[in-house]
C-alpha cells in the first residue's frame, strides 16, 4: 500500500471518531473519566467530575434560562420543584446542618434551625402558625383592618369583634402615639370597663373612653354606643392625622 493511501485511511478513521465541527450533529454519549473536567481551563470555569461520583460547577455562576447569572444559582422564568419530605438545608463550614425547611404529605411546612431536628415552628394546611410541633399551640397574629390618612376632626367609627385592638395615630413630622386595648371586650356583644389600655403611660382600665397624645394632637378612643363598635378621633390640635388599626387574632 502506498504511503499516501495509508495516510488517507488513517485520517478517515480519526475523523470518523472525532467530535463534529461547528454545525455538526454528535451522536452517542460523552463519557468522562474520574477527576476530569469540561471548561475553559482546569483552573477556571469548568464542570468537574470527581472520583466520588460528584459533579461540580467550579469558578462560575450557574444560570438556568439566563445567560447572565448573578449568583451561584440563578433561575429566570422557571420554578424549583422539590418533592414532599425533601429539605432545603443550610450547613456550616464543617458540613453540619444549621437549618432546614420542608413540607410533608399533609401540606404542613416545617422550620428548624441549628442541628436540632425538632421544629421551631410550623405552618399547617390552613395557614395557622404553630409554635414548635404541637398543633394545639397555634400562634395568634395582628390583623390590619383599617387604615386612613389625612383625617381632620371628624371621628372614625368601626366595628371590632376581637378582644384586643392596637391603634396607631400619626401626624406631621412622623409624630406617633400608640394605644393597645387588651381584653377590652369581655362580654360578647357589649363593651365593658375591665380591659387594660396600654399607651405611653402606666396601663389603666378602659372605662369607655381614653386619650393619648403625640407632639401635635391629642386623640380619643371611645365606645360609640353601637354593638362592638369604637370611635377614634382628634380631641385637640390642628394637624391632620393618620389612623392605623389592628386586631389581635387568636388562632386557638
Amino acid at each position: 500500500m502506498s504511503t499516501s493511501r495509508a495516510r488517507h485511511i488513517a485520517n478517515r478513521t480519526i475523523a470518523s471518531t472525532a467530535l463534529p465541527k461547528a454545525g455538526g450533529t454528535m451522536t452517542g454519549n460523552i463519557v468522562m473519566s474520574d477527576d476530569t473536567s469540561i471548561g475553559i481551563a482546569d483552573d477556571a470555569e469548568r464542570i468537574e467530575f470527581d472520583g466520588a461520583g460528584d459533579i461540580s460547577v467550579l469558578g462560575a455562576n450557574l444560570g438556568i434560562n439566563t445567560d447572565a447569572p448573578l449568583q451561584g444559582l440563578h433561575m429566570n422564568g422557571k420554578n424549583i420543584a422539590i418533592s414532599e419530605g425533601e429539605e432545603i438545608m443550610w450547613i456550616d463550614s464543617g458540613g453540619n446542618k444549621s437549618g432546614r425547611i420542608y413540607t410533608d404529605s399533609s401540606d404542613v411546612m416545617h422550620f428548624s434551625n441549628t442541628s436540632n431536628s425538632h421544629d421551631r415552628f410550623q405552618i399547617d394546611a390552613s395557614g395557622n402558625l404553630i409554635h414548635g410541633s404541637n398543633a394545639a399551640y397555634k400562634m395568634g397574629y395582628w390583623y390590619v383592618f383599617h387604615t386612613s390618612s389625612g383625617n381632620s376632626n371628624s371621628g372614625i367609627t368601626t366595628g371590632l369583634s376581637g378582644h384586643r385592638c392596637w391603634a396607631t395615630f400619626t401626624s406631621g413630622g412622623n409624630k406617633r402615639a400608640d394605644v393597645v386595648m387588651w381584653n377590652g371586650r369581655l362580654n360578647p356583644g357589649s363593651w365593658t370597663g375591665q380591659g387594660f389600655v396600654i399607651g405611653h403611660t402606666t396601663p389603666v382600665l378602659f372605662s369607655g373612653s381614653h386619650t393619648v397624645s403625640d407632639a401635635n394632637n391629642t386623640y380619643y378612643i371611645s365606645v360609640s354606643g353601637g354593638v362592638n363598635q369604637l370611635s377614634f378621633g382628634r380631641n385637640s390640635g390642628g394637624t391632620n392625622w393618620d389612623l392605623h388599626l389592628k386586631a389581635f387574632i387568636n388562632s386557638n
